[in-house]
């Protein structure tokens, strides 16, 4: 994979550039889509409803770099926790950010979705020049702590997802004992 492709599926998966205890990632996704060349990218959110109405709406459209205007996409690609913010103020409960590159083969979907125990699932899936992608993290109820899990397909990652939640709750009550 070439470092602009997997930069523009990094900017794809964007949700999962949120590691808690790095760097943000607003500034992640900006350094990753200003060396991409003359080729143009377009990124768009939408917020859904419960019953999967959109609620809210958000485009943006580059060639080369990203600009001014379109800080508000690489923003909701930052901090998880403004995001689900920013799902809540819309009146929504998920979201899904679609980016397109096709110099770089990039077609990518990622779902960001409260879970039943009340975490949140980031999924992303699509194809990059490498392949398909399925891919994302579990996070906490605030977005600040998650695991990544990585599956082959669909049929996979339902256990990935489990796994990864698992580790998300033993990582929460080790924290807790580090505490008292």
């Amino acid at each position: 994979m070439s470092p602009s492709t997997l930069r523009l599926a990094l900017a794809a998966g964007a949700a999962t550039l949120a590691f808690a205890g790095t760097a943000s990632a607003d500034d992640q996704v900006v350094n990753a889509t200003t060396d991409v060349g003359n080729d143009p990218v377009s990124y768009s959110i939408s917020v859904l409803d419960a019953s999967g109405a959109t609620v809210s709406t958000l485009a943006c459209d580059w060639v080369g770099a990203p600009g001014d205007d379109d800080h508000a996409c690489l923003a909701w690609a930052g901090d998880l926790g403004p995001t689900i913010d920013a799902i809540q103020a819309a009146g929504g409960v998920s979201s899904v950010t679609h980016v397109l590159a096709p110099a770089h083969q990039v077609d990518a979907t990622t779902r960001i979705s409260p879970r039943a125990d009340g975490t949140w699932l980031i999924r992303t899936t699509g194809v990059n020049e490498d392949g398909p992608l399925h891919n994302g993290r579990v996070c906490d109820r605030g977005g600040r702590q998650c695991v990544s899990w990585d599956a082959d397909g669909e049929a996979q990652a339902a256990k990935h997802i489990k796994r990864a939640a698992h580790k998300l709750q033993l990582k929460k009550k080790h924290q807790l004992k580090q505490k008292r």
